[in-house]
């Protein structure tokens, strides 16, 4: 009875030979097809990748302003502690340390809002002086949490009234598209961006400033002759 399964029979050396001889035919003399080119595609991609900046916001980043109402709950909490402790009333020493831990609490909460919050910004197109270009900036959240009440302004303005205000759900990311107005021609680079958050309870401030490497390209703007000449600019 022949085998269950029988050997599988090796190529000969010489139609290994025939076959390398066969492909080697398939392309003219003196060329050969060069391993691993890289497609167009990867190449695009790579190139619009290398016109974006981005940054993550560590500890070192963030800058602490707290407000007036933080130092009013510092000035309540502490001396219910001290007239707790000196005639040994519960009550008092229990309304100071929540007070003391609702201040503290907040601090650190205004902090977790900003630190490790991932920003990615992309060169916006040439333009014209006095033209109104967007800004493309996109907020990232790693972190299995929410963030709340994130203030995004471009250089050292006051947040804005309405529609800079964002919300960041966990694990997400946020488009925005900040004005900016170009105002003298040539690279420029883009100014500060910032982000404030006074969350929750509006006891701290919390910031951080972000200078993106990429760079705003404003040209002349044409002059137009006549009919032919503006024609020809629009083409262009």
């Amino acid at each position: 009875m022949p085998p269950p399964h029988p050997p599988i029979p090796l190529p000969r050396r010489r139609a290994l030979k025939l076959t390398a001889v066969t492909a080697r035919s398939a392309y003219p003399a003196g060329f050969l097809p060069a391993p691993n080119v890289a497609l167009p595609a990867a190449n695009d991609a790579d190139f619009k990748a290398g016109d974006q900046d981005h940054a993550v916001l560590r500890w070192q980043d963030l800058h602490l302003a707290p407000t007036p109402l933080f130092f009013a709950v510092l000035a309540c909490a502490v001396p219910l502690l001290m007239l707790g402790v000196a005639m040994h009333s519960l009550p008092s020493i229990v309304t100071g340390a929540l007070l003391l831990i609702a201040a503290l609490g907040c601090l650190w909460h205004g902090i977790q809002t900003l630190r490790g919050l991932s920003l990615r910004c992309s060169s916006p197109p040439p333009c014209f002086p006095g033209d109104r270009v967007m800004v493309d900036l996109e907020v990232g959240n790693p972190a299995g949490r929410s963030r709340w009440d994130i203030a995004v302004t471009l250089g050292l303005t006051a947040p804005p009234g309405g529609n800079g205000w964002i919300d960041l759900a966990p694990r997400c990311r946020h488009q925005l598209l900040l004005p900016l107005v170009a105002a003298v021609r040539g690279r420029q680079p883009l100014p500060l961006i910032r982000l404030e958050t006074q969350h929750p309870f509006g006891l701290v401030r919390v910031s951080a400033y972000w200078a993106p490497r990429v760079s705003l390209l404003v040209v002349e703007r044409p002059q137009a002759c006549g009919g032919t000449s503006a024609a020809v600019s629009l083409r262009d």
